[in-house]
């Protein structure tokens, strides 16, 4: 998968599963690897990797950066 299409595969997750897009992502890479495809896995577990990364708080002006 390019990385265009993790980003937009996270995105779509995200908006249709909301908090457990994540989980979705991982689940999916847990049954690809368990049909012996560790290659689809691994693009799944990107995803899984991207929707963390959006999901994170972006610290705002009133949060301290320590």
């Amino acid at each position: 998968m390019k990385e265009a299409d993790i980003w937009r595969t996270a995105n779509e997750l995200i908006r249709d599963y909301g908090v457990d897009a994540e989980s979705c992502a991982r689940l999916r890479a847990d049954q690809l690897r368990q049909e012996g495809i560790p290659e689809d896995a691994q693009e799944w577990l990107r995803v899984a990797d991207a929707i963390f990364a959006l999901k994170r708080k972006i610290p705002g002006s009133d949060d301290a950066l320590n």
